[in-house]
């Protein structure tokens, strides 16, 4: 993983939970487009 010092903590790459911070960045950008690819659904189901 690349480290971003303006991110997070020099000692560690992992949140309180011991999670990879940028796994779960990965997770949450995945789920965003999810969500966009949803929303443009409902709007040709309602068009």
């Amino acid at each position: 993983t690349i480290y971003n010092p303006n991110k997070y903590s020099i000692d560690t790459q992992t949140d309180l939970t011991g999670q990879d911070i940028d796994e779960k960045d990965n997770k949450i950008d995945d789920l965003t487009k999810n969500i966009k690819d949803l929303e443009n659904q409902i709007k040709d189901l309602n068009d």
